[in-house]
């Protein structure tokens, strides 16, 4: 039998304790998939938050999480395939038809991602990306005054989105409203000079101005 002293009981329950509070500090895989999904480390988190989902296929949110690290680097199908797994656990119903709306939208299925993004919409009318993305779905069905009102709210909800003017104005000029256009595209390129879409926006608004 060990005996141990007052002191070495204590100190040996001091190191117990210190190894218990650092195992629970240690973040799980899950945490680490997410913290790389908002840094912007989308295939390190696809391959982090993939393990976990092979792990544990009844941890409803890393689908999620794990769709939307496909979605940021445009394997739509694949991104497609695990939100509509979070959607079929009921997940953050919002967010998830939201999402599975932008996949439609970037896929050019405009029919498929309306119906979705209105639904985001009734749940909440807070949602600036659900604006932004019913405002692409519209613009590219030529429907420009909903596209318009849209992009409006979006930029609203949130004034530090730049695309969201470059689209706006090309939606006021399917509107034929030169005026809007230009005033959208000038705040666009004070926010966004050298952006992909700079060079476009400076083409048209010449052309316009002569």
């Amino acid at each position: 039998m060990i005996l141990r002293t007052r002191s070495q009981t204590a100190l040996w329950l001091g190191s117990a304790f210190l190894m218990t509070a650092l195992a629970a500090a240690q973040p799980s895989d899950f945490e680490r998939g997410v913290e790389a999904l908002h840094g912007g480390r989308y295939a390190e988190a696809e391959q982090i938050l993939q393990q976990v989902v092979n792990a544990g296929p009844s941890n409803a949110q890393a689908y999620f999480e794990l769709g939307k690290a496909l979605l940021e680097q445009q394997k739509y199908d694949a991104a497609e395939a695990q939100l509509q797994a979070a959607q079929e656990k009921a997940l953050k119903a919002e967010e998830v038809k939201a999402a599975l709306g932008r996949i439609y939208v970037e896929k050019k299925q405009a029919d498929l991602a309306l119906p979705l993004l209105n639904e985001a919409h009734t749940l909440n009318p807070e949602n600036a990306d659900v604006y932004y993305y019913r405002g692409l779905a519209y613009t590219s069905k030529l429907q420009y005054p909903q596209a318009v009102e849209d992009f409006e709210k979006a930029i609203q909800k949130n004034p530090e989105r730049p695309i969201a003017h470059y689209y706006a104005g090309l939606a006021y000029n399917g509107m034929k409203r030169p005026d809007k256009m230009i005033e959208h595209f000038q705040i666009f390129l004070q926010k966004a000079p050298n952006a992909p879409e700079a060079a476009r926006v400076r083409a048209i608004m010449q052309s316009v101005r002569r």
